[in-house]
């Protein structure tokens, strides 16, 4: 198997698309393109899919980028999904439109921080990459409805985060313990690895980390040590009504990702796998706890009723 890593490093300048999938969040929604409209990268195109909202979201991005507005964008594609389709599906349609060497996503109620695009841009190309992330600003506009216990784990996030990616021996490994990039609208990537992971899995909680781990058997991520992402938290977002879906879908993830390294050596030399990290690998699932996941794809484990095949989702 071959595999022409940063292939998007022969442009200049690569397009970037920016894809915004959208549902009812028509309170933020000025906010986040505003976020993309403000980046200092200039070659971007904006695909803007709204899944099917209830509320003004769809004709407030419809109507805001018809006007001048939207002439700083080298292109605009504005959709409507006819039913609601989830988050996966949404950002897939969307990428489907676009015709960037680079896609990113970010969420209808986040927003770009000053020099994203830019910087993790710059960042990929340095180290020849095809997928780049940074470190995460954490907005809590709860207004007093989330407990102590509901913001814990945000608590001093950037430094969290940053402790995190410098803690374990690769960016790999530190991506097969936890999501370090924390969302979708985190990842920049190429249009070329898309295509040769399949896309988002139809996961409600864990598409994100599902998709960034399959991009390691690929190539080593980029990662800016800066906050470059805002992730506002509010009551309607996914981190706490889809929390409980965490259990089900990182067996999904894990057994994919070991499936995946198992059956074929992976073309990113430093891949946490068993054949580029002989010993250590095994060492590193034991002591981390997924061991029965592996060992259920090594063929050593119990059978599962978890379905995580993307053929039967």
């Amino acid at each position: 198997m071959t595999y022409n890593c940063a292939r998007w490093t022969d442009s200049e300048k690569p397009l970037v698309s920016v894809v915004v999938p959208i549902y009812n969040h028509e309170q933020f929604l000025y906010e986040c393109l505003n976020s993309v409209h403000s980046q200092d990268y200039d070659n971007i195109e904006l695909i803007v899919i709204d899944d099917s909202s209830t509320d003004g979201s769809f004709a407030f991005a419809s109507k805001l980028l018809r006007t001048p507005y939207g002439q700083r964008f080298n292109r605009v594609y504005v959709s409507r999904n006819a039913k609601n389709r989830g988050a996966h599906a949404t950002i897939n349609e969307g990428i489907s439109k676009a015709k960037g060497e680079l896609i990113t996503v970010i969420n209808s109620d986040d927003q770009f921080l000053p020099g994203r695009i830019t910087s993790i841009v710059k960042a990929m190309r340095e180290k020849r990459s095809d997928v780049g992330f940074s470190l995460v600003d954490v907005v809590d506009e709860g207004n007093g409805t989330f407990t102590a216990e509901d913001l814990a784990p945000f608590t001093q996030f950037k430094i969290r985060q940053l402790l995190n990616i410098n803690r374990d021996i690769t960016t790999g490994f530190g991506l097969l313990r936890q999501n370090l990039a924390v969302s979708t609208g985190n990842i920049v990537f190429s249009k070329n690895i898309y295509d040769e992971i399949g896309g988002f899995l139809p996961l409600k909680y864990c598409h994100d980390w599902d998709f960034i781990l399959q991009s390691l058997f690929y190539c080593e991520p980029a990662v800016v040590l800066q906050p470059l992402y805002s992730y506002r938290l509010h009551p309607q977002n996914s981190f706490k009504g889809l929390s409980h879906m965490a259990e089900v879908e990182t067996e999904v993830v894990m057994r994919r990702f070991f499936r995946r390294v198992i059956d074929r050596e992976p073309l990113n030399s430093l891949c946490p796998s068993p054949s580029k990290w002989p010993g250590y690998f095994e060492t590193f699932v034991g002591q981390k706890g997924m061991s029965r996941f592996y060992d259920r794809e090594m063929g050593r484990g119990l059978k599962s009723w978890r379905i995580y095949d993307r053929d039967v989702a």
